[in-house]
């Protein structure tokens, strides 16, 4: 009988062989016994052959748009430490359906991965590609309102998303009030959104994990990109501080209607001011210390501004008013990689984020030697500060275990508001005024551990406890986790998975037909953390002319959620903003996924549906009658397609179609008399139908995109155009009352009240143009 070699491992790192970056998830697998794992999320693999001694080592490395790559190694006599390059493709993937391992194994329930590369293909609003909105093309995923940005997964609502940078969450991702994302995909290397099936280490939100990796930057040469589109412009650069071993990546983007919008707002009307404007800053650094040590440098900073007002002169003096509306996020991560040995591989991060909304109102008049000034502020914001370490344990092929630690402190201002007037000398009134700061306390811990059989089955179990602390009151959260993959044949998988998430704030919006408006705030006594349990199950067969199909079931139940009550707003009541929500709410979401995908071959894509139902009930709201969520949409199909026309040029589509959301609308309206001293004045009340009763026409369009390349000497130019919403559609973004004058019989007249639906994005032609060096 031969002596094994089980306690040897091989481990190491997979990179791109021209820029040094890490390639996350690559698959690695023995060519003789098919046993294989996968890099994590820093491109480290470790494999334990298990062979019998004098036996050569095989290992298959394959990554997606990556020519595949053999290793051989001999008489393997100790633990081997290997950096693996592997050579980019002559042909791109737009999307892969994630797979436990690269010969076909086993697949994971509720993931998508997306490539920068397919993100950068499909149709963009004037020539801004958008990660969200390629993602909002997947099964079970809506949009929200025409146009927006927002996540709405599986019946869940945006504020129950994890949205991570580089491992650090950001609390808002919208500009441009979301029709575009916080995310620049010139920044960007790769990202993966999880709707069921949740790895231990990802928690606090109910619904799904979006984790976005930012490019680490070239080690070997400078290389960038410029692109202009109609609406912004963009700027990359990125290359080695010292070759092969340190670098940098720099990315800047900002929309510029302010610089069209300001000179034409000063020759309409002269004194008067408007625009906006938003930008985003990516920066990262990473060095390579040792064969054993890594760090990095990640910070993100994005802002959204707008301004309108006027400076006019009278006979008197002047007026003067201001309106200025600011928000955005700030974010700085410093992680450390480091191998204990062969088979333990570390990351610690310790991060800060914060996201806040400053809105600021100041107005002036002067009349002869009297000026009077009003001063009017609104902020909201939440920060953190976290510390996470953890661990990865390869015991051998089949087994690999993971822990880890997070210690959190959290802020919230929830809506700190001031209000001043002066008449310029002293200050005669100050009212309205109202701060409030709230200090919680988070501490995580979570493990678990993945099993793969040799048959390819795999189990996967694990959990977190989350302690969570805040105003006097202490929260302990067991969330366990378990998902299972089973290997039929060589086509064939199937899994199952479940999992318990908890979360510990809130973002509820308002319920008016208008544009919606979010308030983000912690949980308390009175509203304790929500819960979410799923159980979800599915199928995945792969045929022989390359298209995957997949199937997937889900059943999602919600507790302990809350919401503003009817007609409540957080306009009111500032200091007694709890007892404005209904708690301890519940919920369920169900429903059915199907998805087809072709990777290889031309044309690339998917085609998927959706059929799904979401509810809410709260006792404090419909009369303790179960309602459709806002977002309750029954049907969704989409389609997104790349076809390479030839070596310079491609075309993309996508067309999107659901059966629309729902609303709550007046039914009908009342007059009730007021006393205002001598006079009595009739308010108009109204009398609103059940939460969410109506609902909105089907939604749909179909926007196209040709991709024209050109390889200069020293540059690859791509100009693009296309057509958003090409057969013009008119889709609801907004609604509104209007009264409409009718003629009667004999010429009489009366006013009817009507409802108005506003559309954003008509037939709308779209022009880009980029230069990659």
């Amino acid at each position: 009988m031969q002596k094994g070699v089980t306690g040897q491992a091989i481990s190491g790192f997979v990179s791109d062989s021209k820029s040094g970056e890490r390639l996350l998830y690559a698959g690695i697998y023995l060519a003789n016994t098919a046993k294989g794992t996968s890099t994590n999320g820093y491109g480290f693999f470790s494999i334990t052959p298990g062979l019998p001694q004098g036996d050569p080592v095989v290992l298959v490395i394959t990554y997606v748009g990556y020519l595949s790559d053999t290793l051989l190694l001999n008489n393997l006599m100790k633990d081997t430490l290997v950096n693996i390059r592997l050579k980019a493709g002559l042909e791109l993937r737009p999307v892969e359906i994630i797979s436990g391992n690269s010969s076909g194994g086993t697949s994971s329930p509720g993931m998508h991965r997306l490539t920068a590369q397919v993100i950068k293909s499909l149709p963009a609003l004037g020539g801004e590609t958008d990660l969200i909105k390629v993602y909002q093309l997947t099964p079970g995923v809506q949009q929200g309102h025409e146009g927006t940005s927002g996540l709405h997964v599986r019946g869940g609502s945006p504020d129950q998303n994890l949205i991570m940078l580089d491992d650090v969450p950001l609390y808002n991702i919208n500009h441009l009030g979301g029709f575009i994302s916080a995310f620049n995909t010139d920044a960007i290397k790769s990202s993966t959104l999880i709707k069921g099936g949740f790895p231990a280490r990802f928690g606090g939100r109910l619904s799904s994990v979006l984790d976005v990796s930012m490019a680490d930057g070239n080690l070997s040469k400078t290389s960038g990109n410029l692109s202009l589109g109609i609406i912004s412009a963009r700027f990359s650069l990125n290359g080695p501080i010292r070759k092969n071993e340190s670098s940098y990546l720099i990315s800047f983007r900002r929309f510029y209607f302010d610089l069209i919008a300001k000179p034409l707002a000063q020759r309409a009307n002269p004194g008067s001011t408007v625009g906006y404007n938003f930008y985003d800053l990516n920066i990262k650094l990473s060095r390579i210390i040792n064969t054993n040590n890594r760090v990095y440098f990640s910070l993100y900073n994005g802002d959204d501004k707008t301004l309108a007002g006027f400076r006019e002169k009278t006979d008197d003096g002047t007026d003067f008013y201001m309106q200025t509306n600011r928000w955005g996020n700030t974010m700085a991560a410093l992680k450390w990689n480091h191998l204990f040995s062969s088979r333990l591989f570390s990351n610690t991060i310790l991060h800060f984020t914060r996201y806040r909304v400053n809105n600021q109102l100041e107005s002036e008049t002067s009349n002869g030697n009297n000026k009077y000034t009003t001063e009017n502020q609104l902020l909201s914001g939440i920060g953190e500060i976290s510390l996470k370490p953890g661990t990865e344990y390869y015991i051998n092929p089949e087994t690999r275990i993971y822990s880890g630690i997070q210690l959190t402190y959290r802020y919230f201002r929830p809506n700190n508001y001031t209000y001043d007037v002066s008449d310029g000398n002293q200050q005669f009134q100050s009212g309205h005024n109202h701060t409030m700061l709230m200090e919680a306390f988070e501490g995580i811990i979570y493990a678990g551990g993945k099993i793969t059989r040799p048959a390819g089955h795999t189990l996967e179990l694990g959990g977190r406890i989350n302690t969570f602390a805040i105003d006097n009151r202490f929260y302990i959260i067991p969330e366990p986790r378990l998902k299972a993959s089973f290997h039929h044949n060589k086509n064939l998988n199937s899994f199952v998975s479940f999992d318990v998430m908890s979360q510990n704030m809130h973002i509820t919006g308002n319920n008016s037909i208008g544009m919606p408006v979010e308030y983000l705030l912690p949980a308390t006594k009175r509203i304790p953390p929500s819960l979410m349990k799923q159980l979800s199950a599915g199928l995945e067969y792969r045929s022989g002319n390359g298209i995957i199909y997949t199937s997937e079931l889900y059943y999602k139940h919600f507790s302990r959620l809350a919401m503003l009550k009817d007609g409540a707003s957080l306009w009111e009541g500032r200091e007694n903003w709890e007892a404005l929500f209904a708690g301890n709410g519940k919920g369920r979401a169900y429903g059915a996924e199907f998805m087809a995908t072709r990777n290889e071959g031309n044309p690339t894509g998917w085609i998927s549906y959706t059929l799904a139902r979401s509810e809410r009930k709260f006792d404090e709201i419909n009369n303790g009658l179960i309602f459709p969520d806002q977002f309750d949409v029954r049907h969704s199909i989409n389609i997104a397609m790349m076809l390479k026309i030839d070596e310079d040029a491609d075309l993309s589509l996508a067309w999107v179609f659901n059966s629309g959301y729902r609303l709550t609308l007046p039914v009908s309206k009342y007059y009730v008399p007021v006393e205002a001293g001598d006079y009595t004045q009739m308010n108009e009340m109204y009398i609103y139908s059940n939460r969410n009763e109506f609902k909105t026409k089907p939604y749909h369009r179909l926007d196209i995109s040709f991709n024209f390349h050109k390889q200069k000497k020293r540059y690859l130019r791509t100009f693009t155009i296309g057509i958003i919403n090409l057969y013009n559609q008119r889709n609801p973004n907004a609604f509104y009352f209007t009264e409409i004058e009718n003629f009667g019989p004999n010429n009489t007249r009366y006013k009817r009240i009507t409802l108005m639906q506003r559309s954003f994005f008509p037939f709308m032609p779209n022009a880009g143009w980029s230069i990659r060096f």
